[in-house]
């Protein structure tokens, strides 16, 4: 990490020289910052995980009997293949505070010591803090929404604290839609900092689209 707070790769390589009688004389190193290339491979493997997924979810798509059985699978796809720490479905409420009804989810319990993710009251209204954070504006603008490291973020992040409490620390929202109404969201958590780039939400919203 440097001295901004970003974390860098670097290679480094040393080797013993040793004198003439056999004793060790120095320690010859070199190191190279090779952050661009590990970033790159990086978003390689996060965008191939994102066609697997999609792969994976259309089987189940094309296999499912039930809406209730085929978003708990989906969520399990999710976790089991995408690595994620957890993720989930929820339905778009017309109620009055405009909640956020959780209606699958796999992996770990999301608010389990406040009841899970039901307890916290999620709302697509941005006129209720619960409201104004990224699962909000994915209802509200139809579109993904994402956050690379939630602990530095300048959007609004509702229960920011006991969401790191519990070992988040990225997410991404992709919109379910009909048409033009966006009916609910798909909610992938991930236990580390993790930019999302268009090459990897891009299949994931394919995803959330065949839904």
């Amino acid at each position: 990490m440097n001295a901004s707070g970003q974390v860098r790769w670097i290679h480094d390589h040393s080797y013993p020289v040793f004198d003439a009688s056999g004793q060790l004389e120095r320690i010859v190193g070199t190191a190279r910052d090779v952050t661009d290339r590990k970033l790159a491979e990086l978003a390689l493997s996060r965008s191939n995980r994102a066609m697997q997924l999609l792969s994976r979810t259309s089987v189940a798509i094309s296999r499912a009997e039930k809406e209730t059985g085929l978003l708990a699978e989906v969520c399990r796809i999710a976790v089991e293949v995408g690595s994620y720490r957890t993720a989930w479905v929820g339905y778009a409420l017309n109620d009055g505070p405009r909640s956020i009804q959780p209606v699958a989810q796999a992996g770990h319990v999301v608010g389990h010591a406040a009841g899970g993710l039901a307890a916290l009251k999620l709302s697509w209204s941005d006129a209720y803090p619960s409201g104004q954070g990224p699962a909000g504006q994915t209802i509200r603008s139809s579109l993904p929404q994402y956050i690379g490291d939630i602990a530095q973020a300048e959007t609004p992040f509702f229960r920011r604290e006991e969401a790191l409490a519990q070992g988040y620390r990225s997410a991404l929202y992709l919109p379910l839609r009909d048409g033009q109404r966006t009916f609910g969201l798909l909610g992938l958590y991930a236990g580390h900092v993790q930019d999302f780039s268009a090459e990897e939400i891009k299949p994931l919203q394919e995803l959330a689209d065949h839904l």
